[in-house]
């Protein structure tokens, strides 16, 4: 499946407001037509805010309509080193992914601990629309799924087991 000529959904600013609370804004929520959305919203009690400054959320564009840099290219068949590792005898997922917000080299973008099954999620929702057939729904999340999980296991997207544990194990040596 391809994007059409137009693009399937309409971006609204969302301004969310609760009293006693602080007031949130979501600008560039992506709404489909016929179709229900759910958008949680973490809001800061205004008791216990520092900030009068309003820091609105900014949703970018669907990867299949943004302008976005080219995926960065790679060989299809990468060397196999000896490094002592075993090969499992079944699949473990992880209950957490690092991700790294910005390029490979850049030392200087933080890491943020995700839930696997939310960064699934969030991929997915960036990459394709609900309005898709289920097979074509599912066979894209299952690619999503093993291109993590690939990611995860060859140590070029981060993982931890916890993130209370303080470490970044399988790490790459460039991080």
């Amino acid at each position: 499946m391809s994007p059409g000529e137009n693009q399937p959904y309409s971006e609204y600013n969302l301004k969310i407001r609760s009293k006693d609370y602080e007031s949130v804004t979501i600008s560039g929520a992506q709404i489909l037509s016929g179709v229900q959305g759910l958008q949680s919203v973490s809001m800061i009690p205004e008791e216990t805010s520092t900030s009068t400054e309003e820091n609105p959320i900014v949703i970018g564009p669907h990867t299949l309509w943004g302008n976005y840099p080219p995926k960065i290219a790679e060989s299809e068949i990468k060397p196999v080193n000896e490094t002592g590792e075993i090969v499992l005898s079944r699949v473990v997922i992880p209950e957490y992914v690092i991700v790294h917000d910005g390029s490979v080299g850049d030392k200087t973008a933080q890491n943020y601990y995700v839930r696997y099954k939310d960064y699934i999620k969030n991929v997915a929702a960036c990459e394709i629309y609900s309005t898709w057939p289920r097979a074509t729904l599912e066979a894209n999340i299952l690619a999503i799924m093993s291109f993590t999980l690939n990611r995860v296991y060859t140590c070029l997207l981060y993982t931890s087991p916890s993130p209370r544990d303080g470490l970044l194990s399988r790490m790459p040596s460039s991080a």
